[in-house]
């Protein structure tokens, strides 16, 4: 984990030294994630439903011919879940009432995706591609209907059960796809969380899908 993240950041920051090459394309986008926590052994009686958050941040996009290129973003991203539960009588096996807990996990994420590119006018080009991202833990917020939850900020740590904590570090797969038309930017992008993100017994991952508008700060080269 700790090699991707360095060979992750090594290569945005060889990608930010050519920003004197005219052809590097900087810009700034925002949007809506539309987020869950995948928990695959999930227990009977426990449902999880998409959390709508926000993300954004500055992307930088460098050609390596006509119709492709290497783009990586720095942003500051929202996941987590709305998580439904119930509370059991251990004696009598009956539902005593419902639990509805909301987690806000907030990264800040580092992609680094391989672009393909196709013209499709003389001010408007299709894209879409697929890479690594890590993320680190910024923080974030957990507000439960039962009492001993109640609400708190998250807790990053080791991530193992009992100690109340989330793991910092999350990587995995990302892939995106949209449109520039002229200097803006509409695109959708998917990230597939490969990191247990701990804090329980079972394990869990982030899914997220993003919907965002951008604007390159310079004239894009179509």
């Amino acid at each position: 984990m700790k090699k991707l993240f360095k060979t992750t950041l090594c290569l945005f920051m060889l990608m930010n030294s050519l920003w004197t090459q005219a052809q590097v394309q900087l810009g700034i986008k925002a949007g809506v994630n539309s987020s869950t926590i995948n928990i695959p052994d999930i227990e009977p009686g426990v449902s999880v439903k998409p959390r709508i958050d926000f993300q954004g941040g500055v992307v930088l996009d460098i050609p390596v011919a006509s119709s492709f290129s290497i783009q990586s973003a720095l942003l500051v991203s929202a996941k987590g879940s709305k998580i439904k539960a119930k509370l059991i009588d251990g004696n009598t096996g009956s539902t005593i009432s419902d639990i509805n807990t909301s987690i806000k996990l907030v990264y800040t994420e580092l992609p680094v995706l391989a672009l393909f590119k196709k013209n499709l006018g003389q001010s408007c080009r299709f894209y879409g591609g697929v890479g690594p991202y890590v993320g680190l833990g910024l923080g974030g917020k957990i507000a439960s209907s039962f009492q001993p939850i109640a609400e708190r900020d998250v807790n990053f740590g080791s991530g193992e059960p009992g100690t109340n904590s989330y793991r910092r570090f999350d990587y995995g797969a990302s892939a995106a796809a949209g449109v520039e038309i002229n200097r803006l930017l509409i695109g959708v992008n998917y990230n597939y969380g490969l990191v247990d993100l701990g804090s329980a017994i079972n394990k869990s991952y982030n899914r997220t899908l993003g919907i965002s508008v951008g604007f390159w700060l310079s004239k894009a080269q179509l």
